[in-house]
């Protein structure tokens, strides 16, 4: 029997100081569900706020759209990060 996999991740996109539209290919419930790192040139990760951008979704998949570009020469991941709640207790 086949196992199928989905990525939980969409990138490395590198960022060009213009670009402001992401897309990822991973289904979400919404964008509480979603992380978005930016990676500098010495390979450390930095979160982007959620606030700087707006997530729009589609079947399956989306769209991270930034209010302004990131700075350029960052590498942009948009990363699953479902929550797992326990189900309640019959």
């Amino acid at each position: 029997m086949a196992v199928s996999t989905e990525d939980t991740f969409s990138g490395p996109y590198l960022t060009n100081g213009l670009t402001t539209a992401f897309p990822f290919a991973f289904k979400a419930m919404g964008a509480d569900e979603l992380v978005v790192l930016l990676v500098d040139a010495l390979g450390v990760d930095h979160v982007a706020d959620p606030g700087s951008y707006a997530v729009g979704f589609s079947d399956p998949g989306g769209t991270v759209t930034f209010l302004a570009a990131p700075p350029a020469g960052r590498d942009l991941f948009v990363v699953s990060r479902p929550h797992f709640r326990p189900h309640a207790q019959v």
